[in-house]
């Protein structure tokens, strides 16, 4: 990793996604190499490394890229809009939360996994048939979150002794969702280039959707470790939430 911190330094602008300024001759950005995302400051003084996240989801996403947009063209061709699979996403999630409160985990697991695959396929039909939309967008992360939260509701039902560190989930889910959405609303009030192809601002962070379908697997596969899932996967989001906060007050300050 020092070595890619060194190479950062001399030259900072090949992995460059976002930059921005607040006034002062301090320049931010943040970079995106295979597996990690750093933010830094390059000032007279020199760069100085101010937050730093190992994470799985953007390297998988672009691994993914090339195959679900094969698939999108066919779902395209055969007349299936974005919108649509966004409410079949939505169904197969929904009946993924009820098969985890009724602890039938092979099917949930497997409602699970298929409805990560069409939450990866809407946008991707978005894009194939050149109509993505922000309405889309928010379409998109309600659905995910309305089944982020009812699996984990569905593992509390199913699993009497998860109950208490699926609540802390939840509760770190809901902070974490306000420090993303503050900081996005913020970063485009003025107009900073973050964001990828998706509709939203997001930030990276250490948890993002890999990491979370990496957690629900675990809930399925060994419901009897489920209080130590949640509580792991609690930590790993309020680490999160941490990350996000340290960046809004680098960034917005």
């Amino acid at each position: 990793m020092s070595s890619q911190l060194a190479h950062l330094r001399a030259e900072p602008a090949r992995a460059t996604i976002a930059e921005w300024s607040n006034g002062v001759p301090i320049t931010s950005k943040q970079t995106a190499l295979v597996g990690m995302v750093i933010s830094y400051h390059r000032a007279p003084g020199g760069t100085r490394i101010v937050w730093c996240a190992l994470v799985l989801d953007a390297p998988v996403r672009a691994r993914l890229a090339t195959p679900l947009s094969s698939i999108a063209r066919r779902v395209a061709a055969a007349g299936v809009g974005p919108g649509a699979v966004t409410a079949a996403g939505l169904v197969v999630g929904v009946a993924a939360c009820v098969a985890a409160a009724v602890a039938i985990w092979p099917l949930a697991l497997a409602l699970w996994l298929g409805n990560r695959v069409l939450d990866g396929l809407d946008g991707a039909v978005a894009r194939v048939r050149g109509g993505e939309s922000d309405l889309g967008g928010f379409l998109d992360f309600l659905a995910d979150f309305v089944v982020y939260g009812g699996f984990v509701v569905g593992v509390a039902v199913g699993v009497a002794d998860a109950r208490v560190a699926c609540a802390v989930l939840l509760a770190a889910y809901l902070l974490n969702n306000v420090a993303l959405l503050s900081f996005a609303s913020l970063v485009e009030k003025r107009a900073l280039a973050f964001g990828d192809e998706r509709s939203l601002r997001f930030t990276p962070g250490l948890t993002e959707g890999t990491e979370t379908v990496i957690a629900y697997v675990a809930f399925c596969v060994v419901p009897v470790h489920a209080p130590l899932v949640a509580w792991v996967f609690a930590g790993m989001v309020l680490v999160t939430v941490a990350q996000r906060v340290r960046l809004a007050v680098t960034t917005l300050r």
